[in-house]
C-alpha cells in the first residue's frame, strides 16, 4: 500500500490502532483547546497518581473525551484558529501576534508614587554625575575652580 506521491510503501495500520490513534488525537486536541471539564482533569490525575509509572492510556484518553458532545461550533472554531496558527508558524518561522488587551490599571496614587520615585532617582543620578564631574574637573585641571565661578556669580546679582 502506498501514499500518492510517495515511493516508499505505507505500513498497514490496523483498525484498531487507526482508531485509538484518531481518538489520542482528538483528546489531545481537547486538552489543548480547554475543552476537557476541570472535573474530568482532576480524575485523570487522581488515576495517575493512584497508577504511579504503569498507566492505561486508553483510559486517559477516556476521560478527556467526556463531554465532548457538547463541545459545539465554538470549539470547531478554536481549532480552525489553533491549526491556522499552527501552520503559519511553520511556514514563516515567526508565531503571528495575538492581540494583546492592556492591564495597565490602578488608583491614581499608585501612579503619583511611581512618577514620583521616577523623578527622584533621576534627580539623585543627575546630582551625583554633576558632582563626579566637578571633583573630577578639580584634580585633573589646576585653574578650574568652582569657587570662583560661584563669587563671580554671587557678585553679578549683588550689583
Amino acid at each position: 500500500m502506498r501514499e500518492k506521491g510517495s515511493a516508499v510503501p505505507r505500513k498497514a495500520v490496523p483498525r484498531l490502532e487507526e482508531d485509538l490513534m484518531s481518538r489520542v488525537g482528538l483528546a489531545s486536541l481537547r486538552l489543548e483547546l480547554g475543552l476537557v471539564p476541570l472535573r474530568a482533569k482532576e480524575e485523570a490525575r487522581r488515576y495517575l497518581k493512584t497508577q504511579g509509572k504503569h498507566f492505561d492510556g486508553a483510559q486517559l484518553v477516556k476521560l478527556c473525551l467526556e463531554g465532548r458532545a457538547s463541545d459545539g461550533t465554538a470549539a470547531l472554531q478554536k481549532g480552525f484558529t489553533k491549526l491556522r496558527a499552527a501552520l503559519f508558524l511553520e511556514e514563516s518561522g515567526a508565531p503571528p501576534r495575538p492581540a494583546v488587551k492592556s492591564k495597565r490599571g490602578g488608583s491614581i496614587w499608585t501612579k503619583l508614587s511611581a512618577s514620583v520615585l521616577a523623578r527622584l532617582i533621576v534627580f539623585g543620578i543627575t546630582c551625583f554625575l554633576v558632582v563626579l564631574f566637578l571633583v573630577l574637573a578639580r584634580y585633573n585641571f589646576a585653574w578650574f575652580n568652582i569657587y570662583d565661578w560661584s563669587d563671580s556669580i554671587r557678585d553679578f546679582f549683588k550689583s
